[in-house]
């Protein structure tokens, strides 16, 4: 019944008709109007959120935590169809692993600073040299971010599990076994949670109820899955990527995106929570923003009490407060 209900919703969402004597908006029966309260809670209740997590305190007696992430998606986040997998937006994905994954490492390196680099599977064998480049800083991880980039929610659930076997299988090769997982639409399908409790991940990174670390429910059971939420505003893309066709907010002034992370950033300082920054190598990359990731840094160690740690060492020093 839940299935069919949202395939219900999403298919009179994304359906218009015309109305008479208009030529620029469309009229949508919205199914909203007649949502019951139980068939509300039966879609929402599918996967939402348990009992905040948040500890009493940080490592060392900090008072916040800081997650520096990095979706290394190269070519792929280009190539969801053809029309994107253009010369010019390929070479955009080309400058993560070719310029700016190189200067984030000389940041974060002489800083001492770990970081979460999410690599879809592809890029492990596409980039090698520049997954070697992170494994030798020795200080971050490598999570996972799909097969090739996918969009889950297109999937089948047999398609679904086979490209997070192949994927998690590439990872293998090379020694890797990632503990968190980051869905490369930041979505989830009605099979990911699942897949996530079989492939054995215990940390995910894609999900929005909160901005404190939080138990994952599947239903009335909790799924075992630590969620350290993500926010679009707390990530580069939204600012700062243009593609051929200009559909984005950006390029956005660096000062103007820095005021709005230091701000979030002083609010869990304040708080005692979790600070999640999410960005990618071909964005953030530039020398402007890495200059603008640079003063963010600044203004975190200047303001004292902020530990810095992976997503999994996040996630287990969550897991051992409880």
């Amino acid at each position: 019944m839940t299935q069919v209900l949202l395939a219900v919703i999403l298919a009179a969402c994304s359906a218009g008709e015309r109305v008479p004597g208009r030529t620029t908006s469309k009229h949508r029966r919205d199914p909203r109007a007649t949502l019951s309260v139980p068939d509300a809670l039966q879609i929402i209740n599918r996967i939402h959120p348990g009992r905040s997590m948040v500890p009493v305190s940080w490592p060392g007696g900090k008072g916040v935590a800081v997650a520096l992430t990095f979706d290394l998606d190269a070519e792929l986040v280009w190539m969801r169809s053809p029309e994107k997998a253009t010369p010019s937006n390929l070479s955009q994905g080309q400058f993560g692993p070719r310029a700016g994954v190189g200067r984030i490492l000389r940041l974060l390196d002489a800083r001492k600073i770990p970081a979460t680099f999410f690599l879809p599977a592809l890029t492990l064998e596409l980039h090698p040299d520049t997954v070697v480049a992170i494994r030798q800083s020795g200080l971050h991880e490598i999570g996972y971010h799909g097969h090739a980039h996918e969009d889950v929610r297109t999937l089948s659930a047999g398609d679904e599990r086979g490209a997070m076997a192949r994927g998690l299988a590439m990872f293998a090769k090379v020694g890797l076994r990632p503990r968190v997982h980051r869905s490369a639409a930041w979505n989830f399908s009605e099979n990911t949670l699942g897949l996530l409790r079989e492939f054995g991940f215990l940390f995910d990174s894609s999900l929005m109820a909160d901005d404190r670390p939080y138990e994952i429910m599947s239903g009335a059971s909790p799924a075992g899955i630590v969620e350290l939420p993500v926010d679009w505003s707390l990530d580069d893309w939204p600012y700062f990527q243009a593609d051929g066709a200009g559909a984005s907010m950006g390029p956005r002034n660096p000062d103007d995106v820095l005021a709005i992370w230091r701000g979030e950033f002083d609010g869990e300082r304040a708080a005692g929570g979790l600070f999640v920054l999410t960005m990618h190598p071909q964005v953030i990359g530039r020398w402007g923003r890495i200059r603008m990731l640079e003063r963010l840094l600044d203004h975190i160690d200047h303001s004292g009490g902020a530990w810095y740690g992976s997503l999994s060492q996040i996630g287990e020093h969550v897991k051992t407060a409880q």
